[in-house]
């Protein structure tokens, strides 16, 4: 501040701005300079996105449906209700792949059956398979462990739009893998994750017939409401697991 005295005065006739003032003169220069400095370093960035929702996603759902009630769903694992064997093919991926390549990059792994091999080979890979539940089902708050995109294909005409899918925020804010990694906190999120006075809901998408929803898995989500008795009349819907370049 002396340095502006006398550059601007001849240091005579001027009387000086108390001490105290003049420290907090300083103070909120000193702030001024760090948030210009912190708004020059802003980048623009390109979207970013999590979910992606895709109306009309069959061009024949009804035919579609149809077929796939008349397969077996034998198939029981770590997830509520029962599935099918893989349905993933080359030709969904490449359709998958044009929705989430601006986000994600290309497709660096989805699983899809080897026809070489047979059933019991094939069983692990449920990218792609069919699945349903009933009102007898429950699911939990979770994130898929191997692959960064989940998604969920609605297969049951005119079902209870409150049966969709929703995404959560834990009662510490997180939101996501790298929360979990950062506040460590796995044993409270896992031994929480059907206690929904611990989670917030942040986002939720309605069941809606032929309707596909892609989203980041690494996000903590869930399906809603179940609903019917058997496969005819219950959630039904297809299932992705695949993973990008980001």
């Amino acid at each position: 501040m002396d340095s502006i005295y006398k550059k601007y005065t001849n240091g005579k006739d001027v009387q000086k701005i108390n001490p105290e003032i003049e420290e907090q003169i300083k103070k909120e220069m000193e702030k001024l300079t760090r948030y210009k400095k912190l708004f020059d370093d802003i980048q623009v960035r390109g979207p970013s996105c999590g979910l992606i929702v895709i109306d009309n996603f069959y061009k024949n759902p009804h035919e579609t449906r149809k077929y796939v009630l008349t397969q077996e769903f034998s198939v029981r694992g770590n997830y509520p209700g029962q599935r099918t064997a893989s349905y993933a093919t080359q030709h969904l991926k490449d359709i998958i792949q044009g929705y989430v390549m601006p986000f994600g990059g290309k497709i660096t792994d989805f699983p899809m059956p080897d026809e070489t091999k047979d059933d019991k080979s094939n069983a692990s890979i449920y990218n792609g398979s069919f699945q349903y539940t009933t009102s007898r089902d429950r699911s939990w708050v979770h994130i898929d462990s191997f692959n960064n995109w989940g998604g969920v294909l609605y297969m049951t005409p005119n079902a209870p739009l409150s049966s969709g899918t929703a995404f959560y925020k834990f009662n510490d804010g997180s939101e996501c893998q790298r929360d979990k990694d950062i506040l460590e906190n796995s044993v409270e999120t896992d031994t929480y994750s059907q206690d929904m006075t611990k989670w917030q809901q942040v986002d939720k998408v309605g069941n809606v017939f032929n309707r596909l929803i892609l989203f980041n898995s690494k996000r903590f989500h869930m399906s809603m409401d179940y609903f019917g008795d058997s496969k005819e009349n219950g959630r039904l819907f297809q299932v992705f697991f695949f993973s990008t370049e980001k």
